[in-house]
């Protein structure tokens, strides 16, 4: 579960365009919980993340690789 890393190299992908953005999701506490990830134990349950990384295009399309649901 390297999401930094696998942004990075995504953000090179010409599908995605020159003006994309990586974005950090956390908070204060630590607990970011997003639904619809294959880490999940159920798909209808929530992971919890300390931080979770995206790729945001400049059409502001969400690339998340850790994602169930269609891509992007």
């Amino acid at each position: 579960f390297w999401c930094e890393e696998n942004a990075w190299h995504l953000c090179v992908e010409p599908r995605v365009g020159e003006d994309a953005s990586v974005v950090v999701i956390t908070n204060a506490w630590r607990t970011v919980a997003l639904w619809h990830q294959r880490a999940a134990s159920r798909v209808d349950a929530p992971v919890v993340w300390d931080y979770h990384v995206i790729v945001v295009s400049r059409s502001a399309t969400v690339w998340d690789l850790d994602t169930r649901l269609a891509f992007p």
